[in-house]
């Protein structure tokens, strides 16, 4: 009777064992999957820093390029205004990408990418300094072949940088609300490029007083088309229920500023493009008009990069 006593009693020691090692085995499990998701997290949010490392170099060279193709294409010699706005704009462009560039290098990413990005800039530095020369004389007197290759020049830098942020996050566990934060800033940044080249050529044409041709309408209205489409898949994903009120909010502004406001303007400027080339006012203003209105398609990105703030610190708090 004894010897059963003890025998229940280590069956029952032995089962509490097997269930004390599968709660630790549990914990452990827990813990390690917690961590990786830490790990992921940290991850996901200094390469989001990087992307917007690139998205600021971007965008500021997108109004270097509006502005810089605006003065090419007038007819005196640059004034100070339009210099300041070149000069601000290419500093701070070329300090983001060169910190987008410290963080990415050494850190496993594509090289070749990454060098490509890199030579695209190095042909932009150069390019500037015959822009500037060019700058400082009459239109009568300009390198033709400078003021040509400028604004595919500077183009080009722009998407091998953006390409460049679109390989940021390969290989990266997303879940639903952060792949969905990732597809947001890419077509808010779609969005303003195109209308970013839009705001370059019709600066140009502004300064120049001339016509636009038809075949530059017809690439003037893809670009449209790569912005309207944009906007339909933005607002579409502005419109998930998890969505924050930043966003829906600075996609409601975008929506009165770029899309209403800002396109009765640019109606007056097309309808002048089209006919007698009189444009209802100077291109240092249509500058600044454009860009106020690109400005409320990139608070979009702004207004991500917040709520993608706000979803890391509640990752990390759980």
């Amino acid at each position: 009777m004894k010897s059963t006593f003890f025998s229940i009693r280590n069956t029952l020691f032995s089962i509490l064992a097997v269930m004390v090692l599968l709660i630790l085995g549990f914990s452990l499990l827990n813990s390690f999957t917690a961590y990786n998701a830490l790990l992921n997290g940290q991850r996901v949010a200094a390469l989001t820093a990087t992307a917007d490392q690139l998205l600021a170099g971007a965008n500021n060279w997108a109004v270097e390029r509006g502005a810089t193709n605006a003065a090419l294409n007038g007819t005196d010699a640059v004034g100070s205004a339009a210099r300041k706005t070149i000069d601000q704009r290419r500093a701070i462009a070329d300090e983001a990408f060169a910190n987008a560039v410290a963080a990415l290098q050494g850190d496993g990413f594509d090289a070749a990418l990454l060098s490509e990005a890199k030579r695209k800039f190095s042909d932009m530095m150069a390019l500037r300094r015959r822009v500037d020369a060019e700058l400082s004389k009459p239109k009568a007197k300009r390198d033709r072949q400078v003021m040509r290759s400028f604004v595919p020049t500077i183009t080009g830098l722009i998407a091998a940088s953006q390409n460049v942020r679109g390989r940021l996050f390969d290989g990266m566990n997303l879940n639903g609300v952060t792949a969905n934060l990732v597809s947001l800033k890419h077509f808010a940044w779609l969005m303003s490029e195109y209308a970013g080249r839009e705001r370059a050529i019709m600066g140009g044409a502004i300064g120049g007083g001339k016509p636009v041709t038809p075949e530059k309408l017809t690439v003037l209205a893809g670009y449209q088309g790569r912005v309207n489409s944009g906007w339909q898949l933005v607002k579409s994903g502005a419109e998930d229920e998890s969505m924050s009120g930043e966003v829906k909010s600075a996609v409601q502004t975008a929506a009165a500023n770029y899309f209403g406001e800002f396109q009765q303007l640019r109606s007056r400027v097309y309808a002048a493009a089209t006919k007698s080339a009189k444009y209802p006012l100077p291109p240092a203003t249509w500058i600044s008009e454009a860009t106020t209105g690109i400005n409320t398609l990139l608070a979009i990105n702004e207004a991500v990069t917040q709520a993608w703030q706000s979803h890391g610190g509640e990752k990390k708090a759980n």
